[in-house]
């Protein structure tokens, strides 16, 4: 990839391109300085796990079920539509470890059905 650069990948490989930095800068970088990654419980890691798969499984079978259509979605159309979502999946990990179990899975469960929504919502054609 940094012979031929980013643009030659084909969609889904910039699609796990992008969510491989986001599981190395968002999940798996912590600051034991920092408020919120000074300890992580088990809940918060498989809630931000889930979610980034969650988002990764989508793109993938969206991408690769529009390939086959004349309508080509392509990794920039999905992040220029699911920025928000995107956004949100990036800043999960600030989730302070000392909120309560319920409250964050119920976050982490919100997260699911906006990205799934979106998704859905792209492979209808409504973006």
């Amino acid at each position: 990839m940094q012979l031929v650069g980013k643009d030659s990948l084909s969609e889904d490989d910039k699609a796990t391109l992008e969510i491989a930095k986001v599981i190395r800068e968002d999940f798996l970088q912590q600051n034991a300085f920092s408020e919120h990654d000074y300890n992580c419980p088990l809940w918060k890691t498989t809630g931000l796990m889930k979610v980034i798969v969650r988002f990764y499984e989508n793109a993938r079978k969206l991408i690769t079920d529009s390939s086959r259509s004349d309508r080509k979605v392509s990794w920039g159309q999905i992040m220029s539509t699911a920025q928000d979502q995107f956004t949100k999946m990036t800043k999960m990990n600030r989730l302070l470890p000392t909120m309560p179990k319920d409250e964050m899975n119920k976050k982490f469960d919100d997260c699911l059905e906006a990205i799934d929504a979106v998704f859905q919502q792209m492979a209808l054609g409504e973006y």
